[in-house]
């Protein structure tokens, strides 16, 4: 937005030569200082663009290229602030939503916790029963039983290593 170096001397020549009754100086100063609410207040948005207060400007700036970039920036503001305000309800929708979702757990928590009650107060078991395809709890093994599944869990880890090394030093020979 070049001026070309000549300031405005506010002599206001251009108010009076405006078809559209704008203030071709206040829009000036406006969009040459990027106040954009304030070029949109003074209806920056109704000017023409017809060159009639470029003409009349003893200051010879451009003032219709001037108003047209602004404009341009008025738009770009204005699409922003609606993509921003559009992620901005999803988002908010998306804090609704988690916020449901969180109150509904916590519904199927509490209802749950209310059928234990409910079942200890009628003396019925609370826990599952274990179903006979799992194996039987750690509480009802013994001690040698618990060792000895250990033992084997640590011989078969040692098996599945010494196999990877064999297969990592044999492809490392070929």
């Amino acid at each position: 937005m070049s001026d070309n170096g000549q300031p405005c001397i506010r002599c206001d020549f251009c108010v009076p030569v405006c078809p559209e009754a704008l203030q071709p100086q206040q829009l000036y100063a406006f969009s040459r200082f990027q106040q954009h609410d304030q070029a949109r207040r003074f209806d920056l948005a109704q000017c023409t663009e017809c060159g009639a207060c470029e003409a009349a400007c003893p200051s010879r700036l451009p003032l219709v290229a001037i108003f047209h970039d602004e404009k341009l920036a008025l738009q770009a503001q204005q699409q922003a602030d609606a993509e921003a305000a559009h992620w901005q309800q999803r988002f908010e929708r998306h804090q609704a939503r988690q916020t449901h979702d969180a109150l509904a757990q916590q519904e199927r928590k509490l209802r749950k916790l209310q059928a234990k009650t409910q079942a200890l107060a009628e003396g019925k078991p609370v826990s599952r029963p274990v179903s006979a395809n799992t194996e039987t709890p750690i509480a009802a093994k013994s001690p040698a039983q618990i060792q000895a599944e250990i033992a084997a869990a640590v011989e078969r880890t040692r098996a599945r290593k010494a196999a990877l090394q064999n297969d990592k030093s044999g492809t490392q020979k070929s």
